[in-house]
């Protein structure tokens, strides 16, 4: 696999939503949507965060996105000081996924 730089985002409960709403609005595959409460029996989850995203892996013939909500017992702070930016082919399709992206 040839070097791939991949951003990784961080969520506060919506992990699995929100990389389940890019997977379909870019055609991609979820390869990976793991939770705490999926994890070993050596890696106890606190109670209340077995259903928060550890890990999730999104892939596209153009890009990987990869993205966590915070650990349990752990305060959100937000993403701050990151930009992404992507290009597409044809305007009618950036128009799409702009106008899909801008709700909510």
């Amino acid at each position: 696999m040839p070097t791939q730089l991949s951003p990784y985002l961080s969520y506060d409960g919506n992990c699995a939503d929100a990389m389940r709403f890019y997977a379909e609005l870019f055609g991609a595959k979820l390869e990976a949507l793991i939770t705490f409460g999926q994890m070993p029996q050596d890696m106890p989850c606190p109670p209340g965060g077995e259903h928060r995203v550890m890990h999730a892996h999104l892939v596209h013939p153009g890009f990987s996105l990869m993205a966590g909500d915070t650990p349990p017992g752990m305060a959100y702070r937000g993403i701050q000081g990151a930009m992404m930016a992507i290009s597409f082919d044809e305007p009618a399709e950036a128009q799409r996924v702009f106008a899909a992206l801008s709700q909510g």
